[in-house]
């Protein structure tokens, strides 16, 4: 038996379901497994932007995922007993569903999944629209692999920036260009976080070429 497959042995319980080792999912049940997601389970997943998702789910009232996935930063929002909105238009939002319902939470007025895509496109919903019912200051955490820009352009002209902050992946350069010129021009202060060096060590399974996240607060 291999050396990864002894440490897995030792830190991770038999069976389907599993307990987040680290981060800010910390002590949550999952039904992820460790053969795909052990870096999940370790804490490991995204680690670069702990800090900054902590930060920014403190100055918030209501807590946004789009591109949400199987729930993990999910779990890290539902621990905080704010509102939680997670935007997963695929069918791993069962899986979501799932792994909330693990740790006592289910779909109610506090906790909204919502399973359309965010942009401008026909049949999407608008940023504006998506927090229309809720409460500000809004924290948006997005990963959607290349709509980053579109989905800003629907915060529309209702939309309070001074109540917002943000934290997400770009995945070009042009892109991420984009985003940052849109920002400031609201009157963000943006910061770039890098990707950390010990990827080099424990690498993510993330698609060749621009990945990186920047986090944006409005200027006080």
């Amino acid at each position: 038996m291999s050396i990864k497959n002894v440490l897995k042995r030792i830190l991770f319980s038999e069976g389907d379901v599993q307990t987040i080792k680290s981060g800010p999912s910390k002590g949550m049940k999952t039904y992820f497994n460790t053969g795909t997601r052990s870096h999940h389970l370790l804490g490991l997943y995204e680690r670069e932007i702990h800090t900054w998702l902590l930060k920014g789910m403190e100055k918030a009232a209501t807590l946004i995922d789009i591109g949400a996935n199987q729930g993990y930063f999910v779990l890290s929002f539902l621990k905080t007993d704010k509102k939680v909105i997670a935007c997963e238009p695929g069918d791993v939002s069962s899986e979501l569903i799932s792994n909330a319902a693990l740790n006592g939470f289910a779909l109610n007025k506090n906790f909204v999944l919502e399973k359309r895509l965010v942009g401008s496109e026909p049949g999407y919903v608008s940023i504006e629209e998506l927090i229309k019912d809720s409460t500000a200051p809004f924290f948006f955490l997005v990963d959607i692999d290349g709509g980053e820009y579109d989905l800003l352009q629907t915060c529309g002209p209702g939309f309070h920036h001074s109540q917002a902050t943000w934290l997400f992946e770009t995945h070009s350069t042009g892109l991420e260009a984009q985003c940052v010129q849109y920002l400031q021009q609201k009157g963000y202060i943006v910061t770039i976080i890098k990707n950390g060096w010990w990827r080099f060590l424990i690498p993510e399974r993330r698609g060749k070429g621009h990945n990186r996240w920047l986090y944006a607060e409005y200027k006080s």
